[in-house]
This record gives C-alpha cells, sequence and structure tokens, in this order.
C-alpha cells in the first residue's frame, strides 16, 4: 500500500490531490473496519509494508480495540486462548 500511495504521490504534483488520495485510502481503511465491527469480528488484522517487512501484524480487537503489533504465532495463540474461554 505504501508503494501505491508513493507512486501516485510523484505522478501527481498537486498538493491538494496528493491529500485528497491519502484521505480516500484512511476512509476506505475506516469503513474496513466499520464493516468488520458491524459483522461482530472479533479481530482484525492490518498487513501493511511495515508489517510484512517486519513479520507482524498490527491487531484490532472488537472490543479492546487496538492490540499494537505482534507476530502471527501470538496473534494465533491469542486466538486460540480466546476460543478456549
Amino acid at each position: 500500500m505504501d508503494q501505491i500511495i508513493k507512486v501516485a504521490w510523484d505522478l501527481n504534483e498537486n498538493t491538494e490531490n496528493r491529500y485528497k488520495l491519502v484521505y480516500e485510502i484512511a476512509e476506505l481503511a475506516k469503513k474496513l473496519v466499520d464493516e468488520a465491527q458491524a459483522q461482530k469480528i472479533p479481530y482484525m488484522i492490518v498487513l501493511g509494508d511495515q508489517e510484512i517487512e517486519s513479520g507482524e501484524v498490527a491487531v484490532r480487537d472488537r472490543h479492546k480495540g487496538d492490540l499494537g503489533k505482534m507476530s502471527i504465532e501470538d496473534f494465533v495463540e491469542l486466538v486460540a486462548k480466546a476460543n478456549d474461554h
């Protein structure tokens, strides 16, 4: 996603359009989170360039909100523990 933004940013010299592009991506992300909340999906993960490079995922809990970044193994363990209850 960061690479897409960079390419669009470099191709467009107009600052107003740059803001619009970033705003639209942020709005899409918010919409996806809202849809997941409405569907009562217990956990959402976000994978961007930083997460892919670090081998981590950014995790959001439906009830607790943002849980921060964690390894994929830690996320699997979190979900397994939640399913045990």
